[in-house]
């Protein structure tokens, strides 16, 4: 339950920044004026080639800090992202701020869907991962109107408010996937 909850809070911080920022696009940088608007596709294909390559070291990422930190550290880097997007203001800071959203997706989805995995018995994995897929569907329908309806209310919002959610994701996730529990720091 704990990793389909992390799934289904990762799936929906990211859809929030999907679903607007284009419109923070137009409105902070500027970038739906005058003929701009490709601009915001080369931002998202140049996060997609960031996350394209974490994901293919993830597996050496996997053996140096194992699933559980890897689910910690991505929604860390994913919170500190989208908590900045909305208060960059040049390109470079743009960049930087999209580079840390894609590190931070990208290393999420493989560990959380290894762990479900790897906690299910064999007669229940793709039954468990069917449920884990159906909670991200449900974070992909209800985020945009979410994010947009915050957005309208004050731009920086919808990226605030799921920088919060993706940092209290990753706290629940240090918390009971990498600290010890007590009856292991007992015996030791």
């Amino acid at each position: 339950g704990l990793l389909i909850g992390i799934f289904f809070f990762a799936t929906f911080c990211f859809t929030c920044f999907e679903s607007t920022f284009p419109l923070l696009a137009k409105h902070e940088f500027g970038f739906g004026e005058r003929g701009m608007n490709h601009r915001v596709g080369y931002l998202f294909t140049y996060a997609g080639v960031i996350a394209a390559l974490v994901q293919g070291v993830i597996g050496r990422l996997v053996k140096k800090f194992g699933e559980q930190k890897l689910i910690f550290i991505s929604m860390i880097i994913f919170a500190a992202g989208l908590t900045a997007l909305p208060f960059v203001t040049h390109l470079p800071g743009i960049l930087t701020v999209l580079a840390l959203l894609a590190i931070g997706s990208g290393l999420n989805r493989p560990p959380v869907f290894g762990l479900i995995s790897l906690n299910s018995p064999s007669n229940e994995q793709g039954a468990n991962l069917g449920v884990a897929q159906s909670f991200g569907a449900l974070a992909r329908m209800i985020s945009p109107i979410f994010a947009s309806t915050l957005f309208f209310v004050k731009p920086s919002l919808p990226y605030v408010i799921c920088g919060g959610i993706a940092l209290l994701t990753g706290l629940l996730a240090w918390q009971y996937l990498c600290r010890p529990s007590p009856s292991h720091a007992g015996a030791e």
